[in-house]
């Protein structure tokens, strides 16, 4: 994870990652900025998403991950250029 861990810490943008039981597992520097300036909140990998989160957002986010893991679910990138004469199909 080194490479990928250096990218994440490199962007100008907040990234934050968590486990599939949505425990914070991971916030580059820049997010760390961003919930202290904003919301004063430090030292939050580790706690669980619904501790920053509102009933209603965590419902949305456990559905998205729900879809997402999903084993029915149909990649929608594949599937547009399948169905795309300008580009070239790709079989993964």
């Amino acid at each position: 994870m080194g490479d990928l861990k250096e990218m994440l810490e490199s962007l100008n943008t907040a990234v934050v990652a968590c486990d599939a039981d949505f425990k914070v597992t991971y916030a580059n520097e820049k997010c760390k900025q961003m919930f202290k300036a904003s919301m004063g909140v430090e030292g939050f990998v580790g706690s669980h998403m619904r501790d920053c989160h509102k009933p209603e957002t965590m419902k949305k986010l456990e559905k998205l991950f729900a879809e997402y893991i999903d084993p029915t679910r149909k990649d929608p990138l594949i599937e547009s250029r399948e169905s795309s004469s300008d580009l070239p199909s790709v079989k993964i």
